[in-house]
């Protein structure tokens, strides 16, 4: 079976039209059109209803779908392990990076790892869902989702950081500090929608959700808390743990600290056996020790 079009059938089943799954591939929708009816000629069977409004799997299409995302994990797993113990320190490493990290995190980490391993070469993708890219020619997602619950898919913690509330100072000054979860009705309310983002809720230290109507949700982190420091809004985000999170701007501080917040792990997700190789290891250390240092103390909101 050609492993290219069975990518581009389960990206049609994903995304739901051709035009979604060649903007996910980086191809035309010609070129996904004539890959599927191939796989469907190989197959013997309709594999997608077409319609004006997207397109669908078959019953045999939703069959091939659920094995085929195991085909590719497989082979995923097995190229991305035969690439890294064949390029030792040299070559290239292929990464999905989540969506809206602090430019200054980026540069720090891809200097230390040019630093230390002089020979590599990275190749980096931005994605909201980066742990979907493996089953795209990447050798290691990073993320702020949960882990995949099959494949053969390694995963190690590099650094747990926390969600909370918080707004620029000038912001409270003119629309005065919430002082209970009530209060934020009448406040603009900015949410990071990042992975695993169930509904449009803040989470509570003492358990559950607070329901609430924010007038913007976006995944881009970075671009979130540059308007909250812009005194847009009140801002539900990741805050502490990441270098450069304000590029400039008035410090964001937080707000209800002892009653809304989460924590949140950054993952690193592999194929099996990549965990293995050193320069592998050195890079996740890099990160780490990245990481580690920027952890803020808890503190009192306003």
């Amino acid at each position: 079976m050609d492993l290219d079009a069975l990518r581009a059938f389960l990206a049609v089943v994903e995304s739901g039209s051709f035009v979604a799954a060649a903007a996910v591939l980086r191809s035309s929708r010609a070129s996904v059109r004539r890959r599927i009816d191939e796989l469907e000629a190989t197959i013997g069977a309709p594999l997608l209803v077409r319609s004006e409004q997207g397109a669908s799997a078959t019953r045999a299409g939703a069959l091939l779908a659920e094995r085929g995302r195991e085909i590719l994990r497989e082979a995923s797993s097995v190229v991305a392990l035969v690439r890294a113990r064949s390029a030792s320190s040299a070559g290239t490493l292929r990464v999905a990076l989540p969506v809206g990290l602090p430019p200054k995190m980026l540069s720090l980490s891809w200097a230390a790892v040019r630093a230390a391993q002089p020979e590599l070469r990275l190749d980096v993708r931005f994605a909201e869902d980066p742990v979907a890219l493996l089953l795209h020619d990447i050798d290691v997602a990073v993320t702020f989702g949960d882990v995949p619950s099959e494949g053969p898919w390694v995963t190690k913690v590099i650094t747990r950081v926390p969600e909370r509330l918080v707004a620029s100072p000038a912001y409270l000054d003119a629309r005065t500090t919430p002082q209970c979860l009530e209060d934020l009705a009448e406040h603009d309310l900015l949410l990071w929608s990042g992975p695993e983002r169930r509904g449009l809720s803040l989470p509570l230290r003492a358990g559950g959700l607070h329901p609430v109507t924010p007038m913007l949700c976006a995944s881009d982190l970075h671009a979130l808390r540059v308007a909250a420091s812009d005194g847009l809004g009140l801002l539900y985000a990741i805050d502490g743990g990441l270098p450069d999170e304000v590029a400039a701007g008035a410090e964001l501080v937080p707000v209800l600290d002892d009653v809304v917040g989460a924590e949140r792990a950054l993952r690193v997700v592999m194929p099996a056996g990549l965990n293995e190789i050193p320069r592998i290891l050195a890079a996740l250390d890099l990160l780490r020790e990245l990481s580690h240092p920027v952890m803020p103390p808890p503190v009192r909101g306003r």
